[in-house]
C-alpha cells in the first residue's frame, strides 16, 4: 500500500542576515517577550508575531516564513545566547580570568549581542560547595519587568493585612472620657463619706 502522505518540504536554513532581522523586530516589540499569561497579554503577544510575520516575510532578501517558524528560530537563538554566555563564563574561569579559547565569531557576538538586548540573559553562579574550584554556571532569562511590579504587590499585600486597626478617637471624645472618669471618682467619694458616717455613728 502507497504512502499517501505528502512530504514535508524543508525549508532553507536561516541566514545569519535573517537571524539578525528577526532579533531587531523583536526589538521593537518586548510584549513578545513578557511573561504575563493573561488572556489581554496572550492577545497582544498573538497580534505582535503576526506584525513580526508580516514584517520579516517584506523583506526580499529573506525567505518566507510562517509565525510558527519564526517562533522556533527564536527559541533557537535564545539558547545559543544563553549556551554562549555560559561557556564564554565557564571559558574564563578556566583560563583564570585571561581571553575565551573559543570566542565567539564577529558575525556570532553581534547576532548574540542583538538578542541579548531582545531579551536580555544572566549568567549566575552557583559554587559547588564539594569542591572549591568548580562553578556550576546557571542562565536564566531576565524578564522584562514583567514579571514583576512592585507597587502591585505591595498593594495586594497591604490588602491582605487582617490586622484591625482601631479608630482615630478625636480630642472630643477623649475630654467626655475625662468627664466621666471625674464623675465616677466623684461617686466613689461620696459614697465613701457615707460609709464612713454609718460607721462612726455605729461606733
Amino acid at each position: 500500500m502507497e504512502d499517501n502522505k505528502t512530504p514535508r518540504k524543508r525549508v532553507a536554513n536561516f541566514t545569519a542576515d535573517e537571524k539578525a532581522l528577526l532579533a531587531q523586530l523583536i526589538k521593537k516589540r518586548p510584549i513578545i517577550e513578557t511573561k504575563f499569561t493573561d488572556g489581554k497579554s496572550i492577545v497582544k503577544k498573538k497580534m505582535a508575531w503576526g506584525s513580526v510575520t508580516e514584517e520579516f516575510n517584506c523583506n526580499a532578501h529573506v525567505t518566507k516564513r510562517d509565525t510558527i517558524t519564526l517562533k522556533r528560530a527564536w527559541d533557537n537563538l535564545k539558547a545559543m545566547t544563553r549556551k554562549a554566555r555560559a561557556t564564554e563564563r565557564g571559558n574564563l574561569i578556566k583560563t583564570g580570568g585571561g581571553p575565551s579559547d573559543l570566542p565567539p565569531t564577529s558575525q556570532q557576538g553581534a547576532i548574540i549581542s542583538m538578542v541579548e538586548e531582545a531579551a536580555p540573559v544572566i549568567i549566575c553562579e552557583v559554587q559547588n560547595t564539594f569542591d572549591s574550584d568548580g562553578t556550576v554556571l546557571l542562565s536564566i532569562e531576565n524578564s522584562q519587568k514583567e514579571n514583576v511590579h512592585l507597587e502591585d504587590f505591595e498593594a495586594k499585600l497591604e490588602n491582605s493585612q487582617t490586622d484591625t486597626v482601631e479608630p482615630e478617637v478625636t480630642l472630643e471624645q477623649n475630654i467626655g472620657r475625662i468627664y466621666h472618669v471625674q464623675k465616677a471618682l466623684e461617686v466613689n467619694r461620696t459614697l465613701s463619706h457615707i460609709c464612713l458616717d454609718e460607721y462612726m455613728e455605729q461606733e
